[in-house]
């Protein structure tokens, strides 16, 4: 697609309609190719007189979700006229960058515009509250979404209720709203509270949910993967053994990320090795880490000073946050980290998530 498109426009063969160029910028935020997008930008302003108020949403959205918050932030201030969907857009943007109480302002400014929220805006800013763990201001506007707004929970709204319950450890909580919940719960939901368990070591909980996932006919090899991990940070060698026997005998095969990279000698958590091995021997699977190959491939191809962008298809481990803190201060450099759930932006030795993700 993007071929065709821009040897088409190199060629001066055509002027790129509107809808077109709508469609490549989604294209773009689906890939993470802020490159291209920028190059899409610049297009839509040559080519467009005047951007409606659904291109620059477009626009926004492809901005944050690439990963360059400031510059969705910049577009989203700038416009004339503001709708629905670009309040939620950028909502949903701040909470994916970690900016929860930001996303709330932006939300009560919303509010303030005359624009009544819907399902999509909550999903947003109950996202927000959970990536930023306010407990408090997540259940409020659960309750402010049914009673003031008259919006019935989606099971969206609901896995992020448990996620927000869950990530602050509050398992039991969390497990009271599923069983409490008008709909029934989907994979998501019960993923969520399983992921939860296994960062809190809660295997009672971890099980039952494994056990409703499997009831789903859940063929994810994560859900097995999860549980097994539990298992092994209790040291349970048999039931790691189970778990993967039975991942093997369903024809499961855990995602792996191909890259590698050269180690840089310090403190490491081993807790990430979940297999019973020797600490020497955790410490020497750590190397490999693909995050850390990618910042070093970046740091030795890009110029000093300049930013490092890494899209990664798994949640990114601890060992892995704290590297990449290190590595921020060291070579000076702002490294932005879009893992499985949510971005993480390293500078001066922190994170956007303030550890907690």
């Amino acid at each position: 697609m993007f071929d065709v498109f821009w040897r088409y426009e190199q060629e001066g063969c055509w002027r790129p309609e509107e809808s077109t160029l709508v469609s490549v910028l989604s294209a773009c935020t689906h890939l993470g190719a802020l490159d291209l997008g920028r190059c899409t930008h610049g297009s839509l302003l040559t080519n467009i007189n005047g951007l409606n108020v659904i291109v620059e949403t477009s626009l926004i959205d492809m901005y944050v979700k690439c990963g360059s918050l400031d510059k969705g932030l910049c577009l989203f201030h700038k416009m004339i006229k503001k709708n629905q969907l670009s309040y939620s857009v950028i909502i949903s943007g701040l909470a994916m960058h970690g900016h929860g109480r930001e996303a709330l302002k932006v939300f009560s400014e919303m509010l303030k515009e005359g624009l009544a929220p819907d399902d999509v805006t909550y999903v947003g800013v109950l996202s927000a509250c959970s990536h930023a763990g306010l407990i408090n201001e997540g259940l409020r506007f659960f309750n402010r979404m049914q009673y003031e707004h008259g919006i019935a929970p989606t099971v969206q709204h609901y896995g992020c209720l448990v996620d927000l319950m869950g990530r602050a450890g509050k398992l039991d909580e969390a497990i009271k709203i599923i069983n409490s919940m008008r709909i029934r719960p989907n994979e998501v939901i019960w993923r969520s509270l399983l992921s939860a368990c296994r960062v809190h070591q809660n295997m009672k909980i971890g099980e039952i949910a494994t056990i409703n996932l499997c009831r789903l006919n859940s063929n994810n090899p994560g859900d097995y993967l999860l549980l097994s991990n539990m298992y092994a940070r209790a040291r349970k060698w048999d039931d790691v053994a189970r778990i993967r026997i039975t991942m093997v005998s369903r024809g499961l095969n855990q995602t792996l990320d191909l890259a590698w990279l050269r180690y840089t000698e310090r403190s490491t958590n081993t807790s990430q090795v979940l297999i019973d091995v020797d600490d020497k021997e955790k410490r020497e699977r750590l190397k490999y880490h693909s995050q850390k190959l990618a910042i070093a491939f970046a740091l030795l191809h890009t110029s000093q000073g300049s930013p490092i962008r890494i899209a990664r298809n798994l949640r990114m481990c601890s060992d892995c946050h704290t590297y990449a803190k290190f590595i921020s201060v060291i070579f000076e450099r702002e490294i932005t980290v879009r893992d499985r759930y949510r971005f993480h932006h390293f500078k001066d030795g922190t994170c956007s998530c303030r550890d907690y993700w």
